[in-house]
């Protein structure tokens, strides 16, 4: 009987696990009337009537969105565990957010930014820490800068830069360690391995990151451009 009671709790476990969930996602602009292409400003097109899309990584179509009212939405199912990237893109804007199940909002203007999920809040949550730490050591870079009356030389100007790498290095490797699977430590180990030139390099650096992670659909993602793109990377 406790043999037949632990093996109904595994199955209802992974019924549980494999159920799939809704999601909703719907989405505003922050795009101004007018744009600046260079020199020239030009009007911005009407919105309506549009679409939004939202893809793979690999740039298949997974949906598309009809603007009306200068709004639009996203709605599906995904596991719980199988919470994914996917880019969002219009005429006028192109990023990543994290599709998961629940009720959440998406605004599209200078960037594509998604709210009101765990996965996207805490990126806004590491990029908005990020933002604060460089304009906190930009400040007191400038303030060197007009103490000096310009330029004040490699030795007083290298300190910042190097407790900026330091510390902006210690916050995203914070982040990991307690993301280890999930897709909060995707995105920081994309961060962390932005500077890999080459495929063998991308590699190298994903040893050290849990397999959840180094075999992640961004991280195939990234693998496939080094591959499709060596000769001009190099």
């Amino acid at each position: 009987m406790k043999k037949l009671f632990f093996a109904l709790c595994a199955v209802l476990t992974l019924v549980s696990c494999n159920q799939q969930k809704p999601y909703t996602i719907t989405g505003t602009f922050d795009i101004p009337d007018s744009l600046n292409l260079g020199d020239t400003v030009i009007a911005r097109e009407p919105l309506d009537g549009t679409y939004v899309y939202m893809l793979e990584l690999n740039g298949e179509a997974i949906d598309s969105a009809l603007v009306q009212n200068e709004t639009f939405a996203f709605s599906g199912n995904v596991k719980a565990d199988e919470a994914f990237f996917a880019y969002i893109a219009c005429d006028y804007a192109y990023g990543i957010i994290a599709i998961e199940p629940g009720d959440y909002c998406m605004t599209i203007g200078e960037e594509v930014l998604a709210y009101g999920s765990p996965t996207n809040d805490a990126i806004n949550d590491i990029d908005a820490k990020v933002t604060e730490l460089e304009q906190g050591i930009g400040e007191r870079l400038q303030a060197a800068v007009e103490n000096a009356g310009g330029y004040p030389g490699d030795s007083i100007m290298m300190p910042f830069y190097l407790e900026f790498n330091d510390r902006y290095e210690a916050l995203i490797d914070s982040v990991y360690q307690k993301n280890t699977k999930n897709l909060v430590g995707v995105y920081v180990v994309n961060i962390l391995t932005s500077g890999a030139q080459s495929l063998d390099e991308l590699e190298s650096m994903l040893e050290e990151y849990d397999e959840y992670i180094a075999n992640s659909p961004l991280m195939d993602a990234r693998r496939q451009y080094y591959i499709e793109n060596e000769s001009d990377i190099r």
